[in-house]
């Protein structure tokens, strides 16, 4: 069986045992914890947004169960303006994390140092 491929992995076996369990289920019951497990692990691997569309899981549960915005809750998400980063000499540096999170920032000569911190941050590693 063919199936629909998560990058160069098959998914098929697995979303073919959760139309399984749709189609046994008893009214609305929840998707048992061996399932969304399986559903969890492909989530850290490969981000909630895509595994849930190849896999049909809710993406706001999938996002729940690997704890995507539990640290963000008191962080403001508001615009932040760092002075000096743009005009001629700049660079821009793109990066995105597995949960389908990207940042985008113009770095002008000198600001290598702040922009540094800026993507550690972003892609949670330790300085």
């Amino acid at each position: 069986m063919g199936g629909r491929r998560l990058g160069a992995l098959p998914v098929a076996e697995l979303r073919e045992r959760i139309e399984i369990w749709r189609t046994a289920r008893v009214g609305r019951a929840r998707m048992p914890e061996g399932l969304w497990s399986e559903v969890v692990e492909w989530g850290r691997r490969y981000g909630a947004c895509r595994v849930s569309r190849e896999l049909g899981v809710d993406y706001g549960s999938l996002r729940s169960r690997l704890g995507v915005g539990k640290a963000d809750a008191q962080v403001d998400s508001g615009f932040v303006e760092l002075g000096g980063f743009a005009g001629w000499g700049s660079t821009r540096v793109e990066a995105s994390r597995p949960d389908g999170c990207s940042l985008r920032i113009e770095v002008a000569t000198g600001g290598g140092a702040e922009a540094a911190v800026l993507l550690q941050a972003f892609l949670g590693q330790a300085g």
